[in-house]
């Protein structure tokens, strides 16, 4: 945005606008795959207990499964929730702010 404002592209704002709702969105998908990560210490307990051919292994009452869902729209609405505004709230200011910041360079041109 600062390039922008500097060399007065409105152009470059739209990039950062653009950029900002792809990062949201990768983000976003990821965010949805961080549980998988903690099911790995689960998998590793058994396995060590399995190893060392303990009595009583642990394994989880429901199996564990590092199934990964493919992230929808739907899930990606339910990120834009209030009490995800840290989460979201810097992606949404940098997109309104790029898109302001255009808007206001283009009529001032004129």
């Amino acid at each position: 945005m600062a390039y922008g404002y500097i060399h007065a592209e409105p152009v470059l704002y739209i990039v950062a606008a653009v950029l900002s709702v792809l990062l949201f969105l990768l983000e976003a998908g990821y965010k949805k795959s961080r549980p998988v990560h903690s099911k790995s210490i689960q998998i590793e307990r058994t396995l060590n207990d399995l190893l060392v051919n303990e009595e009583e292994p642990y394994i989880h009452k429901r199996g564990i499964s590092t199934l990964v869902k493919t992230p929808t729209w739907r899930g990606y609405f339910k990120q834009l929730r209030w009490r995800n505004v840290l989460f979201w709230g810097p992606y949404f200011c940098v997109l309104v702010c790029s898109l302001t910041l255009a808007w206001l360079q283009r009529h001032c041109r004129k």
